[in-house]
């Protein structure tokens, strides 16, 4: 336990080697097809389409949900909810 916080330095640019890097745009194009698929199901049950007019991000702490909000055609409606499990700071 000690070798893992203390000699992370020593042990972990080996274990990169290893386990080889990923970035985020390799991530996204592993998943894309999943995202899509995802998101268009979305947008048919709301029946949007893209592209929005703005996107709104609502952080409730108290209820720790991340709410997102499109604007189309002049109107705000409610996308979907995100929920979080840990935040900082003082209520």
């Amino acid at each position: 336990m000690v070798l893992y916080f203390f000699g992370r330095g020593i042990w972990y640019p080996f274990f990169l080697k290893i386990k080889g890097k990923e970035s985020i745009e390799s991530v996204n194009k592993k998943n894309e097809k999943n995202i899509l698929k995802n998101l268009q199901s979305l947008l048919k049950n709301k029946k949007l389409s893209l592209p929005f007019d703005k996107i709104t991000l609502i952080a409730l702490k108290d209820e720790r949900v991340l709410e997102l909000w499109v604007k189309n055609n002049q109107k705000f409606i409610y996308f979907k909810s995100y929920p979080f499990t840990a935040f900082s700071g003082e209520l």
